[in-house]
């Protein structure tokens, strides 16, 4: 499991899992027919909380295109969502989001980066802001906003990350940061969090 991963290589990290259509009320989740959320609950340094989108996007660009978007037209809509919620959860709180098809094999440092997802394209779901409000951050939503087209796969997500760290970075071509540093977020080698393609 991810977060148990996570959790495990990071004891002295609290890890923050947030759950759309959960209500924050562990007795609702009793085993065996629930077996993820008490185990997660257990842990000391896991905290399961309710995902609550309409105050999430709250005070962020993101407001105004939740309200208006109508889910049931979208193609992608859960990645879609999902790229929207982290851009916000890093933007209000800083912190490290990594997918939950994301093992954790050593501690995770925390700092600004990033990593390749392939050749072209900066991945979303293994990125980190060691503080709340970077500036990349407000760039992103504003970018998710601006160039909304929800019926093709990752423009909210690898894409956006992508075309926002080019203009971040000043390049048409990111792969010369591949395991450096460009303007205080690092991009981290592919195989750090995919050693398996």
């Amino acid at each position: 499991c991810s977060v148990e991963s996570t959790a495990r290589q990071n004891p002295n990290k609290t890890i923050y899992f947030f759950m759309k259509g959960f209500s924050g009320n562990l007795s609702q989740y009793p085993e065996p027919k629930y077996r993820v959320i008490p185990l997660l609950s257990s842990m000391k340094n896991v905290a399961l909380l309710p995902l609550n989108a309409t105050e999430l996007f709250d005070d962020t660009t993101l407001k105004f295109w939740h309200r208006k978007v109508n889910p049931e037209k979208e193609k992608f809509w859960t990645h879609v969502f999902a790229d929207g919620c982290r851009l916000a959860l890093l933007w209000k709180y800083g912190g490290i989001y990594l997918d939950t098809d994301i093992i954790s094999m050593r501690p995770m440092p925390f700092a600004n980066f990033t990593c390749p997802e392939n050749a072209g394209t900066v991945s979303n779901g293994a990125i980190g802001f060691s503080h709340r409000h970077h500036p990349v951050l407000w760039n992103c939503m504003e970018d998710f906003v601006a160039n909304y087209i929800g019926d093709i796969w990752g423009q909210q997500g690898p894409r956006l990350l992508t075309r926002v760290l080019k203009r971040w970075c000043q390049t048409n071509n990111l792969a010369p940061f591949i395991g450096k540093e460009c303007n205080g977020i690092s991009l981290w080698i592919t195989n750090r969090f995919y050693p398996i393609t």
